[in-house]
């Protein structure tokens, strides 16, 4: 893909993956000036997105985007989410038949917006946490960090959250004292 050539993803700032039968569009916001921490998906970005979504042909689709373009109740964070979110969700909602997946928040959440069905995952470092009521987006945790799986099945998407850094053990039935 363009992992070989860095200079075409940075230009542009998405990529647009078929894998089997279904389309991952991966979408970045432009360059910011320092401690600039909003998202904002600029007209070139929206027309790709607008166009890849277009060309499925009905097929399901997953795209994923750095910041969440809705309110997720992290008070701190919904504060510098994506800053044209609303026209984001409406082109999701248009073309529909799709799963949203996002990060920035540094915790797993799951939800729909406007009939787009969403999901953040964790990071595999640090954590953000889930504050509801100040207005903060700098605080993190250190707990355990995970990743996200998707799978790709023929009428849709499975989603998995996988915590790394909790153990190891695997056991093999329902008697955990073996």
């Amino acid at each position: 893909m363009h992992h070989k050539r860095p200079k075409a993803i940075s230009s542009l700032g998405a990529i647009l993956a078929i894998t089997g039968s279904s389309p991952w569009i991966l979408l970045d916001g432009p360059p910011y000036p320092d401690r600039h921490h909003t998202g904002l998906l600029c007209a070139d970005r929206l027309a790709f997105l607008d166009d890849a979504l277009a060309t499925r042909a009905g097929r399901h689709g997953v795209v994923c985007i750095h910041h969440p373009p809705f309110d997720t109740g992290v008070v701190g964070m919904d504060r510098i989410k994506l800053r044209n979110g609303a026209e984001v969700l409406d082109l999701l909602a248009r073309h529909g038949n799709l799963h949203l997946v996002c990060g920035h928040l540094h915790q797993t959440i799951s939800g729909n917006t406007r009939g787009v069905p969403w999901t953040v995952f964790k990071s595999p470092c640090h954590q953000g946490v889930v504050e509801l009521v100040k207005p903060t987006s700098g605080l993190s945790t250190d707990e355990a960090g995970a990743y996200g799986l998707g799978l790709l099945a023929p009428d849709g998407l499975i989603i998995h959250s996988i915590d790394v850094g909790t153990g190891a053990r695997v056991i093999d039935g329902y008697d955990a004292a073996n």
